[in-house]
């Protein structure tokens, strides 16, 4: 296995074990509460996920910055890139350890978003199958569409569906259980359809997509699955605070006979209509305490806190692998290096790919110079191409030379 790959490896560790830790601060600093609006809840709750999933990429982000393409000098290396410097053996078993946790976070995110997407392919075929509502569901629909638009382009019932729901956000479909119209009576059924009007105007479908994608970031994760839960009851909740101005009783009492119809073992999953959520739901319903607002502020900052920290620390695991004692030649350029001659070069990415399949000490050509030398990068450990000494540094240094002599 190369070691760009194993780097690529350990920085995905690294960003699993970032995003976790934000995970768990940020999932106190927002934890939905009876006490907390839920609308304002949800927003926030969305923002935390996707705040901490997105610190993933910050390894390797900074792998890819200037601030990790260390300057070197092409005649004179640090003493840590000298082979009487190798890599310690706590600092190799720390790679490693970041290399098997990536390896394993890619497995874990490649089957989350093969499960995501065959869930995508049912949902799919459930609406394929699905027939056309009759007019006395599309009417009270169209009535719950304002301007005379309706929010939903298609309103379908399906003898698979348990419970309403809405789904495709870019082309919004509406799909009832098909002895939906015959179990409840016009004013349930008004209440229902309101209900998932009310998602399509929040625009809670492309957020749903958001979270279901941010899933795939942080695959398996116990603290991920609990903030998705709450997103999802905060999400009902904002919505039921909305519908229930309407009719509170009539919508707490629809709320209670949904869920004795819901299925728990079909596609889509009912959200939010267990014992434990249902009744949260029906208590924040008829409570009457104020609800405080929640601020998105305290999760930018602790975010980019994060961020920061993960960028300026410095390089605690190297890249195992150095050169053996004994071949310090191979660390050198030809031509004498001494401490005096520096010769600092931003490293390009085509030095390192020209040493990707080489040795320390071989030769090597990049696009703006020939005739260079595999070096160690004292930063992380990696071979890259080192440019030959410029022409003229003997007799500059020649020249300082005499000049401290007289």
């Amino acid at each position: 296995m190369t070691a760009g790959l194993l780097g690529l490896l350990a920085n995905l560790g690294a960003g699993a074990l970032l995003a976790h830790a934000a995970l768990v601060l940020l999932a106190r600093l927002v934890a939905f509460r009876f006490t907390h609006d839920p609308a304002s809840s949800h927003r926030a709750l969305v923002w935390a996920l996707a705040l901490a999933s997105s610190l993933i990429l910050v390894p390797p982000l900074r792998a890819m910055t200037p601030h990790h393409a260390v300057m070197v000098a092409a005649r004179a290396l640090p003493e840590l890139a000298r082979d009487d410097a190798p890599t310690s053996d706590g600092s190799a078993l720390g790679f490693h350890v970041l290399c098997a946790l990536g390896a394993a976070w890619s497995l874990a995110a490649a089957l989350a978003a093969a499960l995501a997407g065959l869930s995508l392919v049912q949902l799919g075929l459930l609406i394929r199958r699905a027939r056309p509502a009759p007019a006395s569901v599309t009417r009270p629909v169209a009535r719950c569409s304002p301007w005379t638009r309706p929010k939903a382009r298609r309103v379908l019932v399906s003898p698979e569906a348990s419970v309403p729901f809405a789904a495709i956000p870019w082309s919004p479909v509406l799909v009832l259980p098909a002895s939906f119209p015959d179990i409840f009576d016009g004013r349930a059924l008004a209440l229902a359809l309101a209900h998932e009007a009310t998602h399509l105007e929040r625009g809670d479908l492309w957020t749903s997509a958001l979270v279901r994608a941010l899933g795939v970031l942080v695959p398996f994760n116990p603290v991920a699955a609990r903030i998705s839960a709450d997103i999802a009851l905060a999400r009902e909740a904002a919505v039921d605070a909305r519908v229930a101005t309407r009719d509170p009783h009539g919508y707490a009492k629809l709320l209670v006979d949904v869920a004795a119809h819901a299925r728990f073992d079909q596609l889509p999953r009912p959200v939010s209509m267990d014992d434990t959520a249902l009744h949260r739901r029906i208590a924040m319903l008829t409570t009457d305490e104020a609800k405080r607002p929640v601020s998105v502020a305290p999760l930018a900052m602790t975010a980019t806190l994060f961020a920061i920290v993960a960028l300026a620390a410095p390089p605690i695991f190297a890249v195992p692998g150095r050169p053996p004692r004994g071949s310090a030649a191979t660390l050198r350029p030809l031509g004498g290096a001494t401490d005096g001659e520096h010769f600092h070069r931003a490293t390009p990415p085509s030095s390192y790919a020209a040493c990707e399949r080489k040795d320390a000490g071989d030769h090597c050509t990049v696009p703006d110079f020939s005739d260079g030398t595999c070096m160690v990068n004292p930063g992380d450990g990696r071979l890259f191409c080192a440019p030959p000494p410029p022409p003229d540094a003997p007799r500059r240094y020649d020249a300082r030379q005499s000049g401290s002599a007289r």
